[in-house]
């Protein structure tokens, strides 16, 4: 019997950022980075909340390519006029 499960090329690994008070997972800060990731081409990316505190990492094919602070992240847009999506994203397409 074969495994059937589908693994994709790209994760991005989410940790929480302090709001309110509070430590929070905000997937919705991911949201320029994962248009950006869209525009060039890279359609399936799995998205995982971790606990490790104002973390935020992208693997491609279980290798780390690119590292950043989810805080950093601007909030909203395409990511276009992000550096940091920029970045994260030539990292993403150059490891593919």
């Amino acid at each position: 019997m074969t495994d059937c499960s589908y693994d994709p090329a790209v994760k991005v690994y989410l940790g929480p950022i302090l709001i309110l008070g509070g430590l929070h997972h905000l997937p919705a800060r991911l949201q320029g980075l994962l248009r950006a990731l869209m525009t060039a081409g890279v359609k399936d990316v799995e998205l995982t909340e971790v606990p490790d505190y104002r973390r935020l990492w992208i693997e491609v094919h279980d290798m780390c390519v690119w590292t950043g602070d989810p805080g950093d992240l601007c909030w909203g847009g395409d990511g276009s006029q992000d550096p940091l999506c920029t970045e994260a994203v030539t990292a993403v397409t150059s490891a593919l």
